[in-house]
């Protein structure tokens, strides 16, 4: 897990408030993007349900759009189906 972001999440590492800063959100989304698997091509449903799980924060498709914003997750055109970037780890 990204170091700083305990203070989001609770005793189960769901997230459950959403910081300010922008550095912070990136952690959120680098933490989140952890819970998709390689090789797996999500529809929509499927990445919400995951990140409800993860998250008691109510705007899920917020919390997907970043993480396809972010380029953690890519999405074909239509926003059927979803799949795990393959992203070099960040330093944070």
């Amino acid at each position: 897990m990204a170091k700083g972001i305990e203070q989001f999440l609770d005793d189960n590492s769901v997230l459950i408030s959403w910081p300010a800063k922008y550095t912070k959100k990136v952690q959120i989304m680098e933490y989140l993007s952890t819970k998709f698997e390689k090789d797996i091509v999500y529809d929509e449903q499927e990445v919400n349900l995951i990140l409800r799980k993860w998250s008691s924060y109510s705007d899920y498709p917020m919390l997907r759009r970043f993480l396809v914003d972010l380029g953690f997750l890519n999405r074909d055109r239509y926003g059927k189906e979803y799949w795990l970037t393959e992203k070099k780890e960040t330093n944070n």
